[in-house]
Formats: C-alpha cells, sequence, structure tokens
C-alpha cells in the first residue's frame, strides 16, 4: 500500500512538473520575451537577413553567367534568333570561310553587310558576293547558336573556331566536347532532334 502511495506521488509530481513545463514555454510563446530572448531574436532575424541577401547576389551570379553563355531553353525565347554580340554575328568570323577556306577566318571590320538584322564580316570581297547571293546557304544552323545544345533543348554560346559542316550545313558548339558528341550522333538523328527542337521557338 505505502509503495502504490509512493508510486502515485510520484506520477503526481511529473504531471505538476510537466504543467509547469508548459505553462513556462506558452507564456515564452505568447508573452513579450525578456531582454535576453529579444536580443537572441534580433540575431537571428539579422542572421536571417543575411542569408537571403546571400541566396539573392549567387542567384543574380547564376543569372548573369547563365546569360553570358545564353543557355536558355528554347521554347522560352529568351535569346534572339541569331547568336550575336551587340549586333554582330559569329563573333565576326566570316560565315563563308568556313565552305570555301575550309577554316575559321575572322571577318574584315570594314568588309561586313546587314542581314538579319545582323551584321556579318567577310575575309574578302568575294566571300561577301557569295554571302549576298545567297545567305541562307552560309548562315550557321540554328542562329549559330550550339547545336548541340540545341539537340537537347537549350540555347548556348558558341566558340567559332569549333565547327562541322554536314551536307552543306555549319554547324558551331559551345566547345570540343559538345562538338564530338553531336558529330558522334549524326548517323542516329541527331541532327532531325535538333532541328525538331529549334522550330519550338
Amino acid at each position: 500500500m505505502g509503495q502504490l502511495q509512493a508510486g502515485n506521488s510520484c506520477v503526481i509530481g511529473e504531471i505538476a512538473s510537466y504543467k509547469q513545463r508548459l505553462a513556462l514555454y506558452i507564456h515564452f510563446v505568447t508573452v513579450k520575451p525578456p531582454h535576453s530572448h529579444r536580443a537572441i531574436f534580433s540575431i537571428m532575424q539579422t542572421s536571417r537577413k543575411i542569408l537571403i541577401s546571400v541566396l539573392a547576389a549567387i542567384a543574380i551570379t547564376l543569372a548573369i553567367l547563365f546569360y553570358g553563355l545564353k543557355i536558355s531553353p528554347i521554347a522560352m525565347k529568351l535569346v534572339g534568333p541569331i547568336n550575336e554580340n551587340s549586333t554582330l554575328a559569329l563573333k565576326g568570323y566570316d560565315p563563308v570561310a568556313y565552305f570555301n577556306e575550309g577554316q575559321a577566318i575572322k571577318g574584315d571590320t570594314s568588309n561586313g553587310i546587314r542581314w538579319g538584322n545582323v551584321v556579318w564580316y567577310f575575309s574578302s570581297n568575294a566571300n561577301k558576293l557569295a554571302f549576298k547571293t545567297f545567305p541562307e546557304k552560309y548562315v550557321p544552323q540554328y542562329g549559330g547558336y550550339c547545336a548541340g545544345a540545341v539537340a537537347s533543348g537549350f540555347t548556348a554560346d558558341i566558340d567559332p573556331m569549333i565547327w562541322h559542316i554536314e551536307d552543306d550545313r555549319l554547324f558551331l558548339f559551345f566547345n570540343q566536347g559538345a562538338k564530338d558528341g553531336f558529330v558522334s550522333a549524326i548517323d542516329t538523328g541527331i541532327i532531325q532532334k535538333a532541328s525538331s527542337e529549334w522550330a519550338k521557338r
């Protein structure tokens, strides 16, 4: 009997202790906290603001990076139909030289024409005349964006030194890896896939 009473006393004591802790908790969250708690709360708020600022800075940096590389889903149409830098196409390289000279050659800044709302430079008058006569033959596929990226549903900038001609069409690439992957998949229909993706814009 004595053990039972002792046990009951322990249980009652635990319940009383729990009620006290619960009351303290309710008081803390519903009543204006004391100075020390307000200081902690202020530090937490400041830390939160700093974290938000840091995350915002990271987001802006990534946006600038992606914009600079012109990486964007094709369907969103965030970039123009022709890859250009300050209205200059192909970063100033001669589009005809890829076909006639078989190499990437910088165009002459004094020997250019405007086509497709952008400026194209040429390394010779003969190349400029060829372009003026039949521009569609010489302009790079997919507006001059990376063909490998386009096949994946995205646009991306290019390195004019990395290129490939297939069936009299000029394809440009972001880097050598993108070119190698694209060229190796030509027989499995990657050009058709890229063309289908580009048609979504």
